[in-house]
């Protein structure tokens, strides 16, 4: 570890600005520190300036990139060494790394072919041979690509288990996951290797927090264990894991892990290593499938980088500049053709939309992400002579985060419209403090905050003001409400009056402009006037409503309401906002709120369904067997509730049955896409014979009554990544048969189970687990440790060794309390608590 990475960490943290050999320090050490640690101690100049740790000079930093220069300058000619010698199979991906099937979908063939081309064309270049093998992007396939990818010489890929199993093998008896599929459509056949998931994320996620020894002796025998089901001796496990991803988190890079696996393996009789071209060639390949699913290796769906507004909007904007560039594509010259083909294929890759929307997050590095993805669309339509006016101007805004809320999440709220907050009237609202540093002057700095709230047809603002709002009536003052729009056609990048720092902005693009005129008021009270977007900048009013009245009131605060038709909102869908104050004299946007970024409203989907049973549970028991304590760090504030079921009901419908969830408290601080950051969901169901008694994957640390083994299990978190899974007891994953709405103003989790997932039951046995959702967490439940600290829990026995319970609150039948169940661990006997 540098001790001075860590004091520039400190200073950044504190505000303070960098010196010049800060800045030099900070590129060597980050330079340094990615090069493996191997290659450091190999090498006595860079082994001195690690030693060194600070003061370096910018001699030293063209060491050190001169150094990684070197290094990587090695990598072709070793490999094509390694592969000539038979000891390793090098394949590629396609050239920009697209995700194929949403191209196919979009109708966009040509390009899906024209990436797998080039990454063919240049593997061609760098080793003098075309790869058997093709590694499609995160694992997508489709059922398209089995002819594209064999006419462009492709013998074999590999994906994921998930795709197996939707295309109708049970992937629960693992001899069919142990064997490729001769895969068919028409007259074209393709080799798919289906990898073993489990075995695959323990190296990629779980054997990190392992000694080596302990991670090799894991994995070699699972494949023990795996060997009792090679009664044709051709049983293959294929692991395909991200290779760049992991090391990072591993002790000494993974360095120690990689050499003891390699090893064993090797040395190990009765395990063969081979490549899947070496297993064809030997064994060929029996098993055929006449359809190859849709899906990827993330959840067996694509819906990482399609579906939330950001990565639907990221799609329009390569949808136009694709169409804009078809368009004239014949009369360009070839090297335009070429330009631009780079650039749209540059913005078809995966990591765009991977970043894009609310279930991924870059971190700092999103306004970096946004801007290089726009700017590959610039350079295309620069590429075919589109005037600099004619850009769309969108590509030009650099989209925020979301906020987030001060206190509070949008609940339902009815308030009445008067300019006065009663007691409790905004109590279900969240609330937006404007606590943001600003560049304007004081007397500008007008917003001190506002709430927001909705109901099932408006949506209500009581914005908050650092003079008294009546003082302000007669001067020429807008107050202005800012949203998007779902499917909006014309939008503005810029509000009515433009900001007075032009390095402003809302973080999102413009289509609805709602508007309370102080200098108006005494004339037209209680008006709010409606603009559209017209896209060139300009507004104009909306023909259906106009002006709405009796929906604005200026007293203490200004109150707003309006209408979801109005917005051109429905349920189910989103949309971006953001208050502002403008002087329609001087021509100039004053102040807005808030400034970090918009408020994401969701407004939540209707669920409804026939009440068939209602369970309570005591308030204020989230605390596991009664001595767990919530983690320090702010983002679990109030410190209260974020864990603690008050109610179940159980609904049905034609279509599903519904688990809704009542909780204290529901909080979004990481911007979860469902809108719920902490909560854990495990549902176990019992709704026939046989089943299982230990949980489905380790981490709630509890096991279940041999009297109702479980048949379905459910988990559900505000990331659907991961957070939603619905799997049988045969460790069978069914996809697209689990849905999640959440409700967080009224702190609701709706889990929607489709009727053809359950399949028909008389009765039913259900076990509701409640935990701590964390993203790297075993099966993403938060450790609990004797103390708190900042991200884990406190309260856990010092006697408990490791079958203490790390679940939080749970459902209990009468005659039973939640302290006895999740205190019946017996560290001796090594039983988890039942």
């Amino acid at each position: 570890k540098s001790e001075r990475y860590s004091e520039l960490m400190k200073k950044k943290n504190r505000g303070e600005d960098f010196t010049e050999q800060d800045i030099l320090d900070l590129k060597v050490l980050w330079n340094l520190y990615w090069i493996n640690i191997e290659y450091i101690k190999a090498d006595e100049e860079l082994t001195a300036l690690l030693n060194k740790d600070r003061g370096y000079s910018f001699d030293d930093l063209l060491y050190v990139i001169n150094k990684q220069l070197e290094i990587m300058g090695t990598v072709i000619e070793k490999h094509k060494k390694l592969w000539e010698s038979g000891k390793v199979e090098l394949i590629t991906s396609p050239f920009y790394h697209p995700i194929l099937p949403i191209l196919i979908e979009k109708g966009w063939k040509d390009d899906a072919l024209g990436q797998i081309q080039r990454g063919l064309e240049y593997f061609q270049q760098l080793f003098g041979r075309k790869p058997q093998g093709l590694w499609p992007s995160e694992q997508a396939v489709d059922n398209e690509l089995v002819p594209m990818l064999k006419d462009s010489g492709i013998n074999w890929i590999v994906t994921d288990k998930s795709i197996l199993q939707m295309a109708g093998v049970d992937t629960g008896n693992y001899k069919n996951i142990m064997k490729p599929y001769r895969v068919t459509n028409g007259n074209s056949d393709l080799i798919v290797f289906f990898r073993d998931t489990d075995l695959s994320d323990r190296i990629g996620f779980k054997y990190s927090t392992m000694s080596a020894e302990s991670a090799v002796e894991d994995f070699i025998s699972r494949l023990h264990e795996l060997q009792h089901l090679n009664d044709s001796g051709k049983a293959v496990i294929t692991i395909a894991l991200d290779g760049e991803n992991a090391w990072e988190h591993y002790p000494n890079n993974g360095n120690d892990f990689r050499k003891l696996l390699y090893m064993t393996l090797s040395n190990d009789v009765n395990l063969e290593l081979l490549t899947p071209s070496q297993y064809i060639s030997k064994y060929g390949v029996e098993d055929t499938l006449n359809y190859l699913p849709t899906g990827s290796w993330v959840g067996g769906s694509l819906d990482t980088w399609i579906g939330e507004k950001e990565e639907n909007e990221a799609w329009n904007r390569v949808a136009a500049a694709r169409e804009a560039f078809l368009k004239v594509k014949d009369s360009l010259l070839p090297d335009q053709v070429k330009l631009a083909l780079d650039a749209l294929y540059t913005a078809e890759g995966s990591d765009w939309f991977w970043w894009y929307g609310l279930d991924q997050d870059a971190g700092n590095n999103e306004v970096l992400f946004d801007m290089a993805f726009k700017k590959a669309l610039i350079q295309l339509y620069r590429a075919i002579g589109t005037p600099e006016e004619d850009i769309p101007s969108y590509l030009f805004v650099v989209n925020k985060k979301p906020a987030i809320s001060t206190s509070g999440a949008i609940g339902v709220i009815k308030p009445k419209i008067d300019g006065i907050i009663e007691e409790n009237e905004w109590d279900k609202a969240a609330y937006y403090k404007d606590t943001e540093i600003s560049s304007m002057a004081a007397e500008d700095d007008l917003i001190a905050g506002f709430h927001i709230g909705r109901d099932a047809a408006n949506i209500y603002l009581a914005v908050e003001l650092k003079r008294d709002p009546r003082t302000l009536i007669g001067e020429p003052l807008y107050l202005e409400v800012y949203t998007d729009l779902p499917g909006a056609e014309k939008i503005n990048t810029t509000p009515r009056y433009p900001f007075k720092d032009e390095k402003d902005s809302f973080g999102f693009v413009l289509a609805k402009r709602f508007l309370v005129s102080f200098k108006s008021w005494k004339i037209r009270p209680g008006r709010l006037s409606n603009y559209n977007a017209l896209g060139d900048g300009k507004w104009s009013v909306d023909p259906e409503f106009s002006s709405i009245e009796n929906s604005a009131a200026i007293e203490e605060v200004v109150e707003i309401k309006i209408p979801l038709d109005a917005l051109g909102v429905k349920t189910g869908q989103e949309f971006n906002l953001a208050v502002s104050i403008s002087n329609s004299k001087e021509k100039v946007l004053l102040d807005y709120a808030p400034k970090s970024g918009p408020v994401h409203v969701q407004i939540p989907q209707a669920v409804t369904g026939k009440v068939v049973a209602t369970f309570q549970d005591p308030k204020g028991d989230d605390y596991g067997f009664g001595s767990y304590k919530y983690p320090l760090n702010t983002a679990f504030e109030p410190y209260k509730g974020l864990w603690d079921i008050e109610w179940l009901k159980i609904l049905e419908n034609e279509q599903a049955v519904i688990f809704q969830l009542k909780f204290g408290e529901m909080t979004n601080p990481w911007n979860a896409p469902k809108g719920f950051s902490h909560q854990l969901i495990n549902l176990y169901i019992d709704v026939k014979d046989g089943g299982r008694t230990d949980t489905y994957a380790e981490g709630a640390r509890v096991s279940f009554s041999s009297e109702y083994p479980w048949d379905y299990f459910i988990k559900i978190a505000g990331w659907p990544s991961y957070g939603q899974l619905f799997a049988t007891a045969d460790g069978e994953e069914i996809p697209d048969v689990l849905q999640v709405e959440a409700d967080p103003g009224e702190k609701i989790i709706n889990v929607i189970v489709s009727k053809t997932a359950l399949g028909s039951f008389n009765q039913m046995a259900l076990y509701v687990l409640s935990g701590s959702q964390d993203g790297y967490g075993p099966d993403n439940f938060r450790a609990v440790t004797p103390e708190p600290t900042e991200w884990t829990l406190g309260g856990y026995p010092l006697d408990a060794g490791d079958f203490a319970p790390f679940v939080l609150d749970i459902i209990v039948p009468e005659g039973v309390t939640q302290e006895e169940v999740l205190s019946s661990y017996d560290k001796n006997s090594e039983k988890f608590a039942t």
